[in-house]
């Protein structure tokens, strides 16, 4: 009988392993992960109207373009509603992130201007659509932390030194006293008032 070398049995064994043992051995096939969790999954916010006294889940982003449009003219230049855009993200987030939100309604946000923020979604334009989607996602920190971004709709003619500022306020970088563009931009009779205040600690 012929003999087969021990170096071609050694190689013969070795391949019916390889070939073999790794059938026998394996695991469950672990499922790939639905492509939809790969995707960007924009966060919701609670909203509170206050006409109807309802909660409804919204949108982020979708939630900015209503707040946009509803505190600025939404024909106003898009570079203005883009920084309106970041003002009230920051806004939202701040409220959220350290004021939790509208506690007394179980809400992050609601449609009241005395609560939160304006909000009307049935004013939103294009404009305001591209004017959220252009800053997505930005904000303003200081210090690492957002910052209380109050706004108006006009200054009167002129902004105000941060002495007129509540206490919460005073550690913001300093406030410069500049005038305000009001004539031709903001209707007449619009941008004129006079008020006082008493008892403000910050006034002297």
């Amino acid at each position: 009988m012929r003999r087969i070398p021990l170096l071609c049995i050694l190689g013969l064994a070795a391949a019916f392993m390889f070939l073999v043992v790794p059938v026998g051995c394996r695991g469950p096939a672990e499922k790939p992960l639905p492509k939809s969790d790969y995707k960007y999954r924009e966060p919701e916010i609670t909203l509170y109207d206050n006409d109807t006294g309802q909660k409804k889940r919204i949108k982020f982003e979708e939630y900015i373009a209503g707040v946009v449009a509803a505190e600025m003219e939404p024909s106003w230049p898009i570079e203005a509603l883009a920084a309106q855009s970041i003002l009230a993200r920051t806004f939202t987030l701040h409220k959220i992130k350290y004021e939790k939100g509208v506690p007394k309604h179980g809400a992050d946000a609601s449609t009241s201007t005395e609560e939160f923020q304006a909000y009307d979604p049935s004013r939103i334009t294009p404009a305001v659509r591209d004017a959220v989607k252009k800053t997505r996602g930005k904000v303003i920190k200081y210090k690492g932390r957002y910052i209380r971004a109050w706004f108006h709709s006009n200054a009167g003619g002129k902004t105000a030194t941060r002495i007129y500022l509540p206490l919460y306020l005073i550690t913001l970088p300093r406030v410069i006293l500049t005038a305000s563009r009001t004539a031709g931009v903001m209707r007449e009779g619009s941008y004129a008032w006079n008020s006082s205040v008493r008892g403000c600690p910050n006034m002297g």
